[in-house]
């Protein structure tokens, strides 16, 4: 962000002021973290969980809009995967898999670069009763009529 200064010069032997103005330029600060992202627990096979990141992040001398924001690192892929898209964070959660991951996003503005670091959870669920996959079709079957006789001696 500029700032202006101005300085007033007087020259008093020649009684004449001069008026001077001179542009600064303060240092870019860094975007930081203004609304941390929560740490994610779900049951196996869970649907995804989509996140918005559009106040996740700040820059008190950028405009927020201008933010970019990306998946820096996550440690267990096969667990989850996450990505991003603009300000939505997508948490995609592989079949039968159950354990933690660590995810870091990276918020980006004029260079320079923030962290948010949370944890996701997914536990293990109550499995589905199991199906038939190939019924058996039913078979018709022929009563036969049996009576009983009986021989006296």
């Amino acid at each position: 962000m500029k700032q202006t200064k101005i300085y007033l010069i007087l020259v008093a032997m020649l009684g004449i002021v001069l008026l001077s103005s001179c542009e600064e330029e303060e240092p870019d600060q860094a975007p930081t973290v203004a609304n941390p992202i929560e740490d994610v627990t779900v049951e196996e096979n869970a649907d995804n969980t989509v996140i918005d990141l559009a106040g996740v992040f700040t820059d008190e001398d950028n405009d927020d809009a201008t933010i970019t924001k990306a998946v820096e690192s996550n440690t267990n892929e096969a667990l989850v995967v996450a990505s991003v898209s603009g300000n939505t964070l997508t948490l995609d959660y592989q079949t039968d898999q159950t354990g933690t991951a660590t995810i870091t996003i990276r918020a980006t503005s004029n260079g320079q670069t923030v962290d948010d670091v949370f944890e996701v959870t997914v536990t293990e669920g109550e499995d589905a009763p199991p199906t038939v996959a190939n019924p058996i079709p039913d078979v018709g079957a022929k009563v036969f009529d049996l009576s009983l006789i009986h021989i006296s001696e």
